[in-house]
């Protein structure tokens, strides 16, 4: 079977010497009696790739059979792509005297599993190879990479545990610091663990750049003397423990660099990362006095600080448990929410600069909560994320915007194209064309009719991003960025990707009256995206004066509240007739008086 992933080397582990070879210590009769009661095969191997003694362990794998390996080549027991890995890493390790760590997958008799192999010098010309069995339970994660200790979740209760009891002793405070890397979660579906591996020793790296002066690792034992401890949990986390902190001055600053450290991209081989870490925060004694306690509160204010957004810092409180508490309550409600009709849309309508005419109607979501009301958007997005709504939530937003445009359009020939946001979840995933695909067979709308806006932020994010865009654009759906002007695009990535306009930010847009500045900046993005053949819509109108200066820079359309707030849908079809020309019926519509309320053209 083909290698399924290489993982990057790592660091020499603990158990070599300061030349890189393997101590052991104790009589070697009860050494082997203790391997062979372990999961995990020990096998040594010659430096040309042969298996030259089995130590013991893995005796109950359901592929592999260790006991029968010695006296053999590895390109005669594995598949030929693996062994030749094996080799590779095997010579690697002995070269290097650092630790090398592959994984592949075997198959026999219709049984597959994962394997991951570790590789470290014993000796000269000698290899101790560790083979786990990845799906016979749970892999140490991240072991090997030059970044600290991975731990399972009752090990490091136990050590923090200690610590906490060290601290009580000596009547001194701690803060634990929970460090959430989100984006590892993406990279590893999309892109494999190895990517995922190596962006995580990047990230351990630069977390660990930022612990004070003098401060050590927590790769010994808790009791070794070290102000800060530090390790990654989970497949996404990492700790740290500040020992004999009594505030959250240190705390603040520990985590303003740990931000700071992230503030360039995570580069491994070609591929580019931006990365913004959230962090929960909790302080022993004050926010619990036992090792899970005061782990549960951190992981508590990290998932705050993830839906909060902004500095991506939170501090535990009372409040925070509440309000952690009461989202999974109404996470659950949400949930219920999607096949009990509560969900609905509003329509803006987007109007064009040239002729006063509709250009648009952009699909916002709602939730008719039947108790709290219409619960806000910037309440609902986060809450659909973090509980992993936001996917059927998206397609239930696409099936419903491109079913009603339908039915708008069977009355009104010319309707213009609606637009749906896409969540960066949404963005990430692989089927993503499929399901808008589907969308629009299933309602009988044309591509022309559907337009997708991406925010500015997520198109910069990753080439992933651009190559979902070039997969919707073959489908003929028009492709959005939204939010133009709060980051930072590249003017190359700009032309190279088939965008059909853009918004400029809201807050450009209210301020452009305020400042010569401002309206600079609006004046020059309009012409920028003219000269690139981009429509401009500008969001946020809500003044003449505003109107008029965009008019006059050229911008070709816009939308706010000065036209109307986002019409429920049985509201859309008289704002239809309005700017359409006609009512259903046939009836006249008086244009000019619509058109003069709005201030945007002469009568006809």
């Amino acid at each position: 079977m083909p290698v399924r992933a290489v993982a990057v080397t790592g660091a020499s582990p603990e158990a070599m010497d300061g030349r890189g070879e393997l101590m052991t210590s104790g009589p070697v009769d009860k050494l082997e009696a203790l391997l062979r009661l372990l999961p995990d095969a020990f096998l040594v191997l010659g430096s040309a790739g042969d298996v030259l003694d089995y130590l013991g362990g893995g005796a109950d794998d359901p592929v592999l059979d260790p006991a029968n390996m010695p006296g053999r080549a590895v390109s005669d027991l594995l598949p030929k792509e693996t062994a030749a890995l094996v080799v590779q890493h095997a010579r690697r390790a002995l070269k290097t005297r650092r630790l090398s760590t592959i994984e592949f997958q075997l198959g026999e008799r219709g049984v597959q599993q994962s394997y991951e192999m570790r590789l470290v010098a014993m000796s000269r010309d000698r290899v101790l190879g560790v083979v786990r069995n990845l799906s016979q339970g749970p892999s140490s994660a991240g072991a090997g990479n030059a970044f600290g200790s991975s731990f399972e979740y009752d090990e490091f209760l136990s050590r923090l545990e200690a610590v906490i009891c060290d601290a009580a002793l000596r009547e001194r405070g701690l803060v634990l610091l929970s460090i959430g890397l989100e984006q590892v979660t993406r990279i590893r579906r999309h892109l494999g663990k190895a990517v995922a591996d190596a962006v995580l020793q990047v990230a351990g790296t630069r977390i660990e750049s930022c612990l004070r002066g003098g401060d050590q690792l927590a790769r010994t034992a808790p009791d070794s003397g070290a102000q800060t401890q530090f390790a990654r949990l989970g497949a996404d986390e990492f700790v740290i423990i500040l020992r004999d902190v009594e505030d959250r001055d240190a705390a603040r600053s520990i985590s303003a660099r740990v931000r700071e450290a992230f503030a360039e991209p995570v580069t491994f081989d070609e591929h580019s990362f931006e990365m913004s870490p959230h962090i929960g925060i909790a302080l022993y004694p004050l926010d619990g006095e036992s090792a899970e306690e005061i782990l549960k509160n951190a992981r508590t204010a990290l998932d705050e600080a993830r839906v909060r957004g902004g500095n991506g810092l939170e501090f535990y409180t009372s409040t925070t448990r509440y309000r952690v508490r009461r989202r999974l309550d109404v996470g659950k409600e949400l949930a219920w929410a999607i096949d009990d009709g509560q969900l609905e849309l509003r329509w803006l309508p987007r109007i064009d600069l040239g002729n006063g005419c509709i250009a648009g109607l952009e699909a916002l979501l709602r939730w008719n909560h039947p108790l709290r009301g219409l619960v806000a958007l910037n309440e609902l997005i986060p809450l659909a994320e973090t509980t992993g709504l936001m996917l059927p939530i998206g397609e239930w937003v696409l099936e419903t915007a491109c079913a009603q445009a339908a039915e708008w359009r069977s009355t009104w020939k010319e309707m213009p194209p609606v637009s749906v946001n896409l969540s960066p979840q949404e963005i990430a995933r692989e089927d993503l064309a499929d399901v808008v695909g589907q969308a629009l067979a299933a309602s009988g709308l044309p591509p022309a009719g559907l337009e997708l806006e991406i925010t500015e932020a997520e198109l910069m994010r990753e080439e992933k991003s651009a190559a979902v865009l070039r997969r919707l654009d073959k489908l003929g759906v028009g492709l959005v960025i939204d939010d133009f002007g709060r980051g930072y695009s590249s003017l190359n990535r700009m032309t190279e990707l088939p965008i059909k306009a853009i918004k400029i930010d809201r807050p450009i847009v209210e301020a452009c009256r305020e400042s010569d500045a401002r309206g600079a900046v609006c004046a020059a993005i309009i012409a920028m995206a003219s000269r690139l053949g981009l429509t401009v819509i500008a969001e946020g109108v809500e003044t003449v004066e505003q109107i008029n200066f965009l008019r006059d820079q050229g911008c070709d359309a816009l939308q706010g509240f000065f036209f109307t707030e986002p019409l429920v849908r049985d509201d859309v079809p008289g704002f239809l007739a309005a700017h359409l020309g006609a009512t259903p019926d046939g009836e006249p519509v008086d244009l000019p008086t619509i058109r003069s309320r709005f201030a945007l053209t002469s009568a006809d």
